[in-house]
């Protein structure tokens, strides 16, 4: 198993503020991930199936909308087709939340 939280929030949304409890509370570089909020996310998807033992779960907080990219990024770098499922789990609001893969046993 393994989980990460990476920085997700677009330079944009940064420039444009961010909520007085997240500014005060939480540092900029815990935040930002780059023009579209994908950077850190796609340097994670690279390489974290190397890491993952075969039939072993991942799960990465993304942020609300981000999930079809993600799920874009996680397909474009299956090739070799090592995940036996990649789900897009969403919060209570119905945005999106969390990506979750699962690796293929043979793996």
């Amino acid at each position: 198993l393994i989980t990460c939280n990476p920085p997700y929030v677009s330079s944009s949304e940064m420039a444009a503020g961010m909520q007085p409890e997240v500014a005060k509370y939480e540092p900029i570089l815990a935040l930002d991930g780059g023009p579209g909020g994908l950077n850190h996310i796609s340097r994670v998807i690279a390489t974290f199936s190397s890491l993952l033992a075969p039939g072993g779960y991942f799960f990465m907080e993304i942020g609300a909308g981000q999930g079809g990219a993600v799920k874009e990024l996680l397909a474009r770098s299956d090739s070799d087709d090592l995940y036996a499922s990649i789900d897009i789990i969403k919060d209570y609001s119905g945005r999106d939340r969390v990506v979750q893969v699962r690796k293929n046993d043979q793996y």
